[in-house]
């Protein structure tokens, strides 16, 4: 434990800063992603229920 201690103070983390402007992009992507899913499955529906009937 008190090797993987000092491994972990060795490490390089990220600013606040850093890690809060990553959050906000990984948000934004996740709901542009969501949204396109959601008007690719619409325009699916749309076009299954036309040749259906």
């Amino acid at each position: 434990m008190i090797a993987a201690e000092g491994e972990l103070k060795k490490v390089n983390w990220s600013s606040r800063k850093e890690v809060a402007a990553s959050t906000v992009i990984v948000i934004v992507v996740v709901f542009v992603m969501a949204f396109l899913l959601g008007v690719t499955d619409m325009v699916f529906q749309f076009v299954f229920r036309q040749l259906i009937g």
